[in-house]
């Protein structure tokens, strides 16, 4: 069993819950995501460091031959950075992830606990996305906007 967690660019994920399923769908469906020697010059800035922080501690499983150590196996596009650790050092990873990501100003995404209708597994720098309105909130008039 694994852990499967992603950290993205801010400035290109959509700011929307449903939008941002589509984009992180479509990001895996980019050529580089299937690489078996994924380069990761190919990151965007902030991705980039916040990756090499991450492969510091948890070494990308497609670059190491040190099978001693938690690797992480990565996959990624640009502006996305899939993680899939054994569940046994899932804990330790996505809380440094979470650390790193503040620090290097990207986003996380909880993979695990999105069940596609609330959007607080999904966290920008400047915090979650909200959940859209429920229905009896938007039949009530109770919505924002």
């Amino acid at each position: 069993m694994s852990a499967d967690f992603a950290v993205f660019d801010p400035a290109s994920a959509p700011r929307d819950g449903k939008q941002f399923r589509v984009w992180l769908r479509d990001q895996s469906e980019q050529p580089e995501w299937m690489s078996d020697t994924p380069d990761p010059d190919t990151l965007s800035a902030p991705l980039r460091r916040w990756y090499e922080a991450m492969t510091a501690k948890f070494p990308d499983s497609n670059r190491t031959t040190d099978e001693s150590r938690a690797a992480i196996d990565y996959s990624y596009t640009e502006y996305l950075v899939h993680c899939s650790i054994s569940s046994k050092q899932g804990n330790e990873a996505w809380r440094a992830a979470l650390d790193l990501a503040a620090s290097n100003g990207v986003g996380t995404y909880d993979m695990m606990s999105d069940d596609g209708r609330h959007n607080g597994c999904i966290v920008f720098p400047d915090g979650p996305l909200p959940n859209a309105p429920s229905w009896i909130s938007r039949l009530f008039g109770k919505t924002k906007g």
